[in-house]
């Protein structure tokens, strides 16, 4: 009998100890623990790095007298830009470019560069807007130009009417200051590559066709 007793209080405590041993399972308690966080906040806009930095004089490149664009619209309306003359004052390089739109007017403009940007002007004596700034620092923001607030885009590439262009710059202006143009896309080692006229008397979207920068002739 005794032996019996011993049997039935030594299972006794055996089943105890299982049980403990079940509550305590490591895997249970790992399933009470939350998952690794996967949150990941939005990156900050991407900075511009100092190769486009070294390149936004590129986008403007009018040092050459020889230099010439043109340019066309789903009309069948032309614009031709040549640079007539070049200036160099106390550090301030001056440009005289032609504006030759068919069947409208030829009208000369000045533009000037120095340390601080490029700036546009409707006589070489006159008052200049700023253009296109010496340093931009993000891939897109504002800068003004006269009583105009310009927002600009920088882009590595943008197609244009199934041309693709490479390192762009595109400027928005809320008052138009050249010949009422909007919207103005530019791109490195090019010049002016889009003309965009959204408040006329009908939309105007000239495209260029054909440039000759610095000896270089391209066709589009």
């Amino acid at each position: 009998m005794k032996a019996l007793l011993c049997f039935l209080a030594s299972s006794s405590l055996f089943l105890m100890c299982s049980c403990g041993i079940v509550l305590e399972d490591p895997t249970s308690a790992h399933s009470n623990k939350q998952p690794p966080s996967t949150d990941q906040s939005t990156p900050s806009p991407q900075p511009v790095n100092q190769k486009t930095l070294k390149k936004i004089g590129e986008f403007f490149p009018f040092e050459d007298n020889s230099n010439n664009w043109h340019y066309t619209e789903p009309g069948g309306n032309t614009v031709t830009i040549v640079v007539t003359d070049t200036i160099s004052d106390d550090g301030v390089t001056y440009f005289r470019v032609s504006f030759r739109e068919n069947r409208v007017d030829t009208t000369d403009d000045w533009f000037s560069r120095s340390s601080a940007g490029i700036y546009f002007g409707q006589s070489l004596t006159g008052a200049y807007d700023l253009f296109l700034p010496t340093a931009i620092d993000s891939r897109s923001g504002v800068f003004e130009s006269g009583d105009s607030k310009v927002t600009y885009t920088l882009y590595d590439s943008l197609e244009i009417n199934t041309s693709i262009f490479h390192d762009v710059v595109r400027l928005h202006y809320s008052q138009p200051i050249i010949h009422g143009f909007d919207d103005i896309v530019l791109a490195d080692s090019i010049g002016i590559v889009s003309l965009v006229d959204d408040n006329g008397r009908w939309p105007i979207n000239y495209v260029i066709d054909s440039c000759s920068v610095g000896g270089v002739a391209r066709k589009f």
